[in-house]
């Protein structure tokens, strides 16, 4: 019983957003870069996710064990951020621009379902935006339902989850080669969350990569080498910079083991990505910057190893498997008997969504507020 509320509203943004999706209109500009916007119905359909979206948001009771393992830890920062914005911004633990855009609804109101209502509608713009370039398919109602289960995680990170759905505006952006807008996209969603460090690589190299005139897989898994060698060798760095700082907790601080499953699926996926490339990319010309970007999140491995904190930069990297791995199992086609061969793969990804699907709603929605109560 305690679940029916986040299960009606998951079931209701999913089916309304693939609405959204379905009326998705489609144009290349003089320069031949692709341009999506929604229709009169797909915008309709968007007001009233986002109505739903923001209203179960912000109307939720935030106390102690209620409204998210965190939130409640959220409210009381949000309660003690007064005076003018220095005194605010010294006082918040938060990067400066989390601390500002809390400072900046202090000053709106005392309430703060006005800072939730600002920060989640800050997220569901960049949703909708990242929905867009999803491919139509039957699964698309999986890709976003899981892109939702994220958001719900907000109520436990926010932060995070927050410069995640910025995140995935830089991927567009570098989709349509701006690279300068994605860089300054990933310092803003820097300054709202740390992990998002992780951009300025993926930024780099997709634009190394995509200024060759031809994808060469190579090329693409010598970067990631040296990208790993380059985190393998900061380790210790890293350690004697943050010593004496706030984060020097994260040094000994232990979330759990490492993420071996994520980096697992990872690996698979962009191994079956270079070998259904052409179809990928014919599908969707989108999913050739998410297969540039994909094993990128391989190098965070040696990170992670030795600061478990570092999976939230994995985070960033699973919205790209929520709409590429639908495109992978399409790619799969059975036409003969003797290519049944291709069945377990097929299985095999469409296996890892459900289970990710099962693990939100069997472990992970303890921590987004248990039960969910409402508060006018």
């Amino acid at each position: 019983m305690d679940l029916i509320p986040y299960f009606i509203v998951l079931i209701s943004l999913t089916l309304f957003l693939t609405l959204a999706r379905r009326n998705v209109i489609t144009n290349n500009n003089i320069q031949g870069i692709v341009l999506k916007k929604y229709s009169l119905v797909g915008m309709i359909s968007i007001i009233i996710s986002y109505l739903i979206f923001t209203s179960f948001s912000v109307f939720r009771v935030i106390e102690f064990g209620l409204g998210g393992n965190d939130a409640h830890n959220y409210k009381l920062i949000f309660n003690n951020a007064n005076g003018n914005v220095i005194e605010s911004l010294s006082i918040q633990p938060y990067e400066p621009g989390y601390a500002l855009i809390i400072w900046l609804s202090r000053a709106i109101s005392e309430d703060y379902r006005v800072a939730l209502f600002i920060i989640y509608s800050i997220m569901f713009i960049f949703l909708i935006n990242f929905i867009k370039y999803i491919s139509w398919s039957k699964y698309v109602p999986i890709s976003i339902f899981l892109l939702l289960t994220m958001w719900l995680s907000s109520f436990n990170t926010l932060r995070v989850i927050l410069a995640i759905f910025i995140g995935t505006y830089v991927y567009s952006l570098l989709f349509k080669k701006k690279y300068n807008y994605a860089l300054l996209v990933a310092i803003i969603a820097t300054t709202i969350h740390t992990a998002a460090i992780v951009l300025f690589p993926v930024i780099a190299i997709v634009k190394i990569i995509e200024n060759r005139a031809k994808f060469r897989p190579s090329k693409l898994i010598f970067f990631i080498i040296i990208l790993s060698g380059i985190f393998l060798l900061s380790i210790n760095i890293i350690e004697v910079f943050i010593s004496g700082t706030s984060y020097e907790l994260y040094i000994e601080y232990k979330e759990g083991a490492v993420a071996l499953g994520t980096y697992i699926v990872i690996i698979i996926s962009f191994v079956l990505s270079l070998i259904k490339f052409n179809d990928l990319v014919e599908i969707n010309p989108y999913n050739k910057i998410l297969v540039v970007i994909l094993p990128i999140g391989l190098s965070l491995y040696v990170l992670q190893a030795n600061f478990s904190i570092v999976y939230r930069m994995v985070l960033f990297f699973l919205p790209i498997l929520y709409v590429l791995i639908p495109d992978l199992i399409r790619t799969f086609r059975i036409n003969r008997t003797k290519e049944l061969i291709k069945l377990p793969i097929k299985i095999g990804l469409f296996s890892y969504l459900i289970y990710r699907i099962y693990s939100f709603w069997a472990i992970e929605i303890d921590s987004v507020g248990v039960p969910y109560i409402i508060d006018f």
